[in-house]
Parts: C-alpha cells; sequence; structure tokens
C-alpha cells in the first residue's frame, strides 16, 4: 500500500496542532517560500517549523535541512514529521 500523499499528512497535522490548545500552526504556500519547511507555527510560547514527508524513503532536501538547521541553532523545535506522533514527539507532547 502506498503512504498518503505529503498534503493529505500536512492536512491532518495542521488540523491536529490548530485544535491543541495554545497552539497555532499554518502552512507555507507560497512557492517564493519553497526553501522553507512546510508547517510553522508556535506552541505554548514556543516556535516550530516541521517538514513533511511521506516516508521514511523521502529525505529532505540540502536547502530544506539547512532552514531546519539554522531554527533549531536560535532554540525553535524543527524537523522532518511523517505523521502526528512524529510531531507530538518533537513537541514533547505525551
Amino acid at each position: 500500500m502506498k503512504p498518503p500523499l505529503e498534503k493529505t499528512i500536512t492536512n491532518k497535522i495542521l488540523k491536529h496542532l490548530n485544535a491543541m490548545p495554545m497552539c497555532r500552526a499554518k502552512k507555507f504556500w507560497s512557492s517564493q517560500f519553497a526553501q522553507e519547511v512546510d508547517i510553522y507555527g508556535c506552541y505554548k510560547g514556543r516556535s516550530f517549523f516541521f517538514e513533511v514527508k511521506r516516508d521514511t524513503k523521502s529525505v529532505v532536501s540540502p536547502t530544506q535541512q539547512i532552514m531546519i538547521d539554522e531554527w533549531l541553532s536560535v532554540g525553535a523545535v524543527a524537523g522532518v514529521v511523517r505523521n502526528i506522533d512524529d510531531v507530538d514527539k518533537l513537541l514533547d507532547i505525551f
């Protein structure tokens, strides 16, 4: 079975994040921001930046990894997510 489309995963993650108390998340939509990660937002006062991938075979581009590393270097939560569990782990939600 094929993994769900990245768009489907992204929409589920956005719905999950925006339903959480003290959380607001958005999708970078413009092609102008192609180097940016897919989802950005804030949870309990801390910024986060997530690159959504379909499965473990999908890897981030060098530009996307640079963006993730830049956000991590200034204290934001950032990383690759493939599902809601990945998001919750990065945000320390259990």
